[in-house]
Protein backbone atom coordinates (compact mmCIF):
# COMPACT_ATOMS: atom_id res chain seq x y z
CA UNK A 1 0.00 0.00 0.00
CA UNK A 2 1.16 3.41 -0.64
CA UNK A 3 2.79 5.22 2.32
CA UNK A 4 1.00 8.14 4.06
CA UNK A 5 3.41 10.93 2.62
CA UNK A 6 2.26 9.25 -0.49
CA UNK A 7 -1.50 9.47 0.15
CA UNK A 8 -0.83 13.75 1.32
CA UNK A 9 -2.70 15.43 -1.69
CA UNK A 10 -2.43 18.96 0.32
CA UNK A 11 0.09 20.36 -1.74
CA UNK A 12 -0.87 18.08 -5.22
CA UNK A 13 -3.06 19.60 -8.04
CA UNK A 14 -6.54 18.86 -8.67
CA UNK A 15 -7.11 16.07 -11.01
CA UNK A 16 -9.83 16.94 -13.52
CA UNK A 17 -10.96 13.79 -14.93
CA UNK A 18 -12.75 13.70 -18.39
CA UNK A 19 -14.73 10.75 -18.54
CA UNK A 20 -16.96 9.57 -21.24
CA UNK A 21 -17.73 7.69 -24.82
CA UNK A 22 -15.21 8.07 -27.43
CA UNK A 23 -15.08 10.45 -30.60
CA UNK A 24 -16.80 13.24 -27.81
CA UNK A 25 -14.71 15.80 -27.94
CA UNK A 26 -12.10 14.75 -25.07
CA UNK A 27 -9.26 15.82 -26.46
CA UNK A 28 -10.44 19.34 -27.86
CA UNK A 29 -11.91 20.11 -24.25
CA UNK A 30 -8.23 18.78 -22.85
CA UNK A 31 -6.58 21.28 -25.09
CA UNK A 32 -9.08 24.17 -23.98
CA UNK A 33 -8.35 23.13 -20.09
CA UNK A 34 -5.03 22.83 -20.19
CA UNK A 35 -4.34 26.38 -21.28
CA UNK A 36 -6.19 27.31 -18.03
CA UNK A 37 -4.00 28.81 -15.86
CA UNK A 38 -1.43 26.47 -13.55
CA UNK A 39 -2.97 23.71 -16.08
CA UNK A 40 -1.22 20.86 -17.44
CA UNK A 41 -2.62 18.41 -19.74
CA UNK A 42 -1.42 14.96 -19.55
CA UNK A 43 -3.91 13.38 -22.12
CA UNK A 44 -5.32 9.49 -21.38
CA UNK A 45 -3.07 8.74 -18.16
CA UNK A 46 -4.52 5.42 -18.14
CA UNK A 47 -2.00 4.72 -21.57
CA UNK A 48 0.72 6.68 -19.87
CA UNK A 49 2.56 3.48 -18.86
CA UNK A 50 2.42 1.54 -22.29
CA UNK A 51 2.64 4.59 -24.97
CA UNK A 52 5.23 7.39 -23.04
CA UNK A 53 7.47 4.97 -21.27
CA UNK A 54 7.09 1.16 -22.83
CA UNK A 55 6.79 2.13 -26.62
CA UNK A 56 8.21 5.94 -26.30
CA UNK A 57 5.67 6.81 -28.41
CA UNK A 58 5.87 11.00 -29.98
CA UNK A 59 4.24 13.44 -27.59
CA UNK A 60 2.60 16.33 -29.34
CA UNK A 61 5.76 18.48 -28.62
CA UNK A 62 6.96 16.75 -31.36
CA UNK A 63 10.12 14.65 -29.23
CA UNK A 64 9.71 11.08 -28.47
CA UNK A 65 8.71 10.61 -25.21
CA UNK A 66 11.64 9.56 -22.95
CA UNK A 67 13.40 13.03 -25.06
CA UNK A 68 10.30 14.78 -23.97
CA UNK A 69 11.30 17.38 -21.26
CA UNK A 70 7.96 16.13 -18.84
CA UNK A 71 7.62 12.14 -19.78
CA UNK A 72 11.26 11.41 -20.54
CA UNK A 73 11.86 12.71 -16.76
CA UNK A 74 8.90 11.39 -15.31
CA UNK A 75 9.74 8.10 -17.22
CA UNK A 76 13.65 8.20 -15.53
CA UNK A 77 12.29 8.80 -12.04
CA UNK A 78 10.09 5.75 -12.44
CA UNK A 79 13.09 3.34 -13.47
CA UNK A 80 10.59 0.12 -14.37
CA UNK A 81 11.73 -2.49 -16.44
CA UNK A 82 9.83 -3.78 -19.22
CA UNK A 83 8.68 -6.50 -17.43
CA UNK A 84 7.27 -4.05 -14.33
CA UNK A 85 5.64 -1.78 -17.25
CA UNK A 86 4.15 -4.45 -18.81
CA UNK A 87 2.28 -5.84 -15.44
CA UNK A 88 1.47 -2.30 -14.47
CA UNK A 89 -0.46 -2.14 -18.16
CA UNK A 90 -2.14 -5.43 -17.23
CA UNK A 91 -3.52 -4.04 -13.93
CA UNK A 92 -4.48 -1.10 -15.55
CA UNK A 93 -6.45 -2.84 -17.97
CA UNK A 94 -8.18 -4.77 -15.56
CA UNK A 95 -9.21 -1.74 -12.95
CA UNK A 96 -9.91 1.29 -15.86
CA UNK A 97 -12.26 -1.12 -17.75
CA UNK A 98 -15.69 0.05 -18.75
CA UNK A 99 -16.96 -2.38 -15.55
CA UNK A 100 -13.89 -2.24 -13.24
CA UNK A 101 -15.80 -0.44 -10.40
CA UNK A 102 -17.79 -3.85 -10.56
CA UNK A 103 -14.45 -6.08 -10.32
CA UNK A 104 -13.28 -4.27 -7.89
CA UNK A 105 -16.23 -4.19 -5.43
CA UNK A 106 -17.06 -7.89 -6.32
CA UNK A 107 -13.63 -8.86 -5.20
CA UNK A 108 -11.99 -9.94 -8.73
CA UNK A 109 -9.12 -7.82 -8.71
CA UNK A 110 -6.71 -8.96 -6.14
CA UNK A 111 -5.00 -7.05 -2.89
CA UNK A 112 -1.76 -6.97 -4.76
CA UNK A 113 -2.82 -5.43 -7.73
CA UNK A 114 -4.93 -2.83 -6.32
CA UNK A 115 -2.01 -2.07 -4.10
CA UNK A 116 0.31 -1.81 -6.89
CA UNK A 117 -2.59 0.52 -8.82
CA UNK A 118 -2.60 2.85 -6.18
CA UNK A 119 0.98 3.18 -5.56
CA UNK A 120 2.26 3.97 -8.80
CA UNK A 121 -1.01 5.87 -10.01
CA UNK A 122 0.06 8.25 -7.15
CA UNK A 123 3.64 8.05 -7.93
CA UNK A 124 2.88 9.28 -11.73
CA UNK A 125 0.61 12.04 -10.22
CA UNK A 126 3.46 12.84 -7.70
CA UNK A 127 5.89 12.93 -10.82
CA UNK A 128 3.48 15.10 -13.00
CA UNK A 129 3.50 17.65 -10.20
CA UNK A 130 7.22 17.59 -9.38
CA UNK A 131 8.22 17.93 -12.97
CA UNK A 132 5.38 20.69 -13.98
CA UNK A 133 4.14 22.47 -10.66
CA UNK A 134 0.76 22.51 -11.94
CA UNK A 135 -2.52 23.18 -9.94
CA UNK A 136 -4.74 21.08 -12.19
CA UNK A 137 -3.99 17.92 -13.61
CA UNK A 138 -6.43 16.66 -16.71
CA UNK A 139 -6.52 13.21 -17.50
CA UNK A 140 -8.99 12.38 -20.92
CA UNK A 141 -8.95 8.77 -19.98
CA UNK A 142 -12.42 8.33 -20.93
CA UNK A 143 -13.20 5.28 -18.96
CA UNK A 144 -15.67 5.32 -16.17
CA UNK A 145 -13.95 2.59 -14.11
CA UNK A 146 -11.17 5.03 -13.99
CA UNK A 147 -13.33 7.56 -11.91
CA UNK A 148 -13.92 5.22 -9.72
CA UNK A 149 -10.47 3.68 -8.82
CA UNK A 150 -8.98 7.25 -9.11
CA UNK A 151 -11.90 8.30 -6.60
CA UNK A 152 -10.75 5.63 -4.09
CA UNK A 153 -7.07 6.44 -3.90
CA UNK A 154 -7.33 10.27 -4.32
CA UNK A 155 -10.75 10.33 -2.20
CA UNK A 156 -11.82 14.18 -2.29
CA UNK A 157 -9.48 14.96 -5.11
CA UNK A 158 -11.05 14.08 -8.10
CA UNK A 159 -13.49 15.80 -10.47
CA UNK A 160 -15.34 14.61 -12.90
CA UNK A 161 -16.50 15.71 -15.99
CA UNK A 162 -18.91 13.54 -18.02
CA UNK A 163 -18.76 14.07 -21.56
CA UNK A 164 -21.19 12.30 -23.74
CA UNK A 165 -22.11 13.29 -27.41
CA UNK A 166 -25.85 12.48 -28.27
CA UNK A 167 -26.71 9.10 -30.08
CA UNK A 168 -27.17 10.61 -33.58
CA UNK A 169 -23.86 12.23 -33.33
CA UNK A 170 -21.91 9.12 -32.03
CA UNK A 171 -23.66 6.84 -34.92
CA UNK A 172 -22.84 9.34 -36.94
CA UNK A 173 -18.97 9.93 -36.33
CA UNK A 174 -18.38 6.35 -35.88
CA UNK A 175 -19.44 5.80 -39.55
CA UNK A 176 -16.26 7.71 -40.67
CA UNK A 177 -13.16 6.59 -41.56
CA UNK A 178 -10.26 7.37 -39.26
CA UNK A 179 -7.59 4.49 -40.14
CA UNK A 180 -4.84 6.71 -37.87
CA UNK A 181 -7.19 6.16 -34.91
CA UNK A 182 -10.39 4.04 -33.97
CA UNK A 183 -11.75 2.43 -37.21
CA UNK A 184 -15.07 2.90 -37.77
CA UNK A 185 -18.15 0.65 -36.34
CA UNK A 186 -20.62 -0.61 -37.55
CA UNK A 187 -24.43 0.21 -36.35
CA UNK A 188 -24.67 -3.05 -34.24
CA UNK A 189 -21.76 -2.66 -32.75
CA UNK A 190 -21.89 1.28 -31.67
CA UNK A 191 -25.09 0.04 -30.32
CA UNK A 192 -23.51 -2.36 -28.14
CA UNK A 193 -20.97 -0.01 -26.85
CA UNK A 194 -23.06 2.95 -26.56
CA UNK A 195 -25.21 0.55 -24.16
CA UNK A 196 -22.06 -0.72 -22.30
CA UNK A 197 -20.12 2.47 -21.96
CA UNK A 198 -23.87 4.87 -21.11
CA UNK A 199 -24.36 2.62 -18.41
CA UNK A 200 -20.77 2.13 -16.85
CA UNK A 201 -21.27 6.12 -16.63
CA UNK A 202 -24.08 6.01 -15.15
CA UNK A 203 -23.05 3.31 -12.70
CA UNK A 204 -19.77 5.27 -11.81
CA UNK A 205 -21.67 8.87 -11.64
CA UNK A 206 -24.14 7.21 -8.76
CA UNK A 207 -20.48 5.99 -6.39
CA UNK A 208 -18.44 9.30 -7.18
CA UNK A 209 -17.62 11.55 -3.95
CA UNK A 210 -17.36 14.71 -5.94
CA UNK A 211 -20.79 14.73 -8.01
CA UNK A 212 -20.06 15.06 -11.79
CA UNK A 213 -20.55 17.82 -14.25
CA UNK A 214 -22.61 16.89 -17.00
CA UNK A 215 -21.81 17.87 -20.94
CA UNK A 216 -22.59 16.97 -24.14
CA UNK A 217 -20.32 17.69 -27.46
CA UNK A 218 -22.88 19.60 -29.03
CA UNK A 219 -22.89 21.73 -25.81
CA UNK A 220 -19.82 22.60 -26.12
CA UNK A 221 -19.35 22.92 -30.13
CA UNK A 222 -21.95 25.58 -29.68
CA UNK A 223 -21.80 27.07 -26.28
CA UNK A 224 -17.81 26.91 -25.92
CA UNK A 225 -17.92 29.93 -23.86
CA UNK A 226 -20.80 29.28 -21.23
CA UNK A 227 -19.28 25.51 -21.10
CA UNK A 228 -15.96 27.17 -19.72
CA UNK A 229 -17.81 29.07 -17.56
CA UNK A 230 -19.37 25.90 -15.86
CA UNK A 231 -16.56 24.46 -15.66
CA UNK A 232 -14.72 27.75 -13.56
CA UNK A 233 -17.68 27.57 -11.25
CA UNK A 234 -17.29 23.80 -10.76
CA UNK A 235 -13.45 23.80 -10.11
CA UNK A 236 -12.40 26.79 -9.58
CA UNK A 237 -9.96 26.30 -12.82
CA UNK A 238 -9.30 29.98 -14.33
CA UNK A 239 -9.58 29.80 -18.41
CA UNK A 240 -9.83 33.49 -18.98
CA UNK A 241 -7.07 32.86 -21.73
CA UNK A 242 -9.27 30.31 -23.13
CA UNK A 243 -12.10 31.82 -23.46
CA UNK A 244 -10.39 35.21 -24.75
CA UNK A 245 -8.74 32.82 -27.75
CA UNK A 246 -11.68 31.17 -28.29
CA UNK A 247 -13.64 34.58 -29.21
CA UNK A 248 -10.64 35.96 -30.73
CA UNK A 249 -10.50 32.48 -32.91
CA UNK A 250 -7.20 32.20 -32.03
CA UNK A 251 -5.00 29.43 -32.01
CA UNK A 252 -4.44 26.71 -29.57
CA UNK A 253 -1.62 23.84 -29.19
CA UNK A 254 -1.49 20.37 -27.55
CA UNK A 255 1.56 20.60 -25.22
CA UNK A 256 2.51 17.11 -23.86
CA UNK A 257 -0.62 15.18 -24.57
CA UNK A 258 0.39 11.34 -25.55
CA UNK A 259 -2.71 9.47 -25.92
CA UNK A 260 -5.53 10.93 -27.50
CA UNK A 261 -7.21 11.57 -31.42
CA UNK A 262 -5.28 12.44 -34.17
CA UNK A 263 -5.95 16.48 -33.15
CA UNK A 264 -3.20 16.40 -30.50
CA UNK A 265 -0.49 16.15 -33.90
CA UNK A 266 -1.38 19.43 -35.14
CA UNK A 267 0.69 22.26 -34.16
CA UNK A 268 -2.12 24.99 -34.09
CA UNK A 269 -5.73 24.46 -33.41
CA UNK A 270 -8.15 26.73 -33.78
CA UNK A 271 -11.39 25.65 -31.86
CA UNK A 272 -14.61 25.86 -34.18
CA UNK A 273 -18.31 26.70 -33.04
CA UNK A 274 -19.97 24.97 -35.76
CA UNK A 275 -21.76 21.82 -35.58
CA UNK A 276 -22.17 19.69 -38.98
CA UNK A 277 -25.37 17.88 -39.96
CA UNK A 278 -26.28 14.20 -38.87
CA UNK A 279 -26.41 12.04 -41.54
CA UNK A 280 -27.70 8.73 -40.91
CA UNK A 281 -29.21 7.30 -43.82
CA UNK A 282 -31.00 3.14 -43.88
CA UNK A 283 -33.62 1.32 -41.84
CA UNK A 284 -30.48 -0.51 -40.03
CA UNK A 285 -29.28 2.75 -38.25
CA UNK A 286 -32.83 4.10 -38.07
CA UNK A 287 -33.54 1.43 -35.23
CA UNK A 288 -30.05 1.42 -33.71
CA UNK A 289 -30.68 4.88 -33.39
CA UNK A 290 -34.37 4.21 -31.67
CA UNK A 291 -32.69 2.18 -29.36
CA UNK A 292 -29.92 4.00 -28.08
CA UNK A 293 -32.06 6.99 -27.51
CA UNK A 294 -34.46 4.74 -25.44
CA UNK A 295 -31.76 3.65 -23.47
CA UNK A 296 -30.27 7.30 -23.08
CA UNK A 297 -33.60 8.04 -21.52
CA UNK A 298 -34.00 5.17 -19.31
CA UNK A 299 -30.45 6.06 -17.71
CA UNK A 300 -31.68 9.53 -17.93
CA UNK A 301 -28.42 10.94 -19.39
Amino acid sequence: MASAKENNFNNLPKIIYIMGTARSGSTILEILLENGKYAFGAGEVIHIPRDAFLKNNKCSCCNNCHDCNIWGQIYKKFCLSENELTNWINIQKQIDSHFGEIKLLSGLISKQNIAKYKKLNLQLIKYIYQETGCSFLIDSSKYAGRAFAMDKIAPGHVFTICLTRSPAGLLHTFQKPNKSEQKPKKPISVLMYYIVSLSALKLASLTLKNRPLYMTYEELIKSPINSMEKIEKWYGLDLINTKIKIMQKGFFTAKHIVTGNRLRKQKKIQFKSSLGEYKLKGAEKRIVLSIMIFWKKILNF
